[in-house]
């Protein structure tokens, strides 16, 4: 988004709406966050999964994902050691 036009709420609208859309159809969200936007999308409850460095791509990205489910992995991984050892 062009300078002029951030810190305005604009972006935040916009993904509200795509997120919405996206829980009605009960599909995750996954994008490439740079640096400015992280902490838009950690607010709104996404998740960063992978880093992308500048020397791969000429900027740094961060992975991040909203699960239609809800779950995180630190979620996942206390509901894995809640089941205990054994067959799954």
């Amino acid at each position: 988004m062009h300078p002029d036009h951030q810190r305005k709420g604009i972006g935040r609208r916009l993904l509200d709406w795509g997120i919405e859309h996206a829980r009605q159809d009960g599909k995750d969200i996954y994008l490439m966050a740079k640096p400015a936007g992280k902490a838009l999308y950690l607010g709104a409850g996404f998740e960063e999964i992978g880093f992308t460095g500048a020397e791969l791509i000429g900027v740094d990205n961060y992975h991040m994902i909203l699960r239609a489910s809800g779950e995180t992995r630190e979620t996942g991984a206390a509901e894995k050691r809640a089941e205990g050892p054994g067959l799954q």
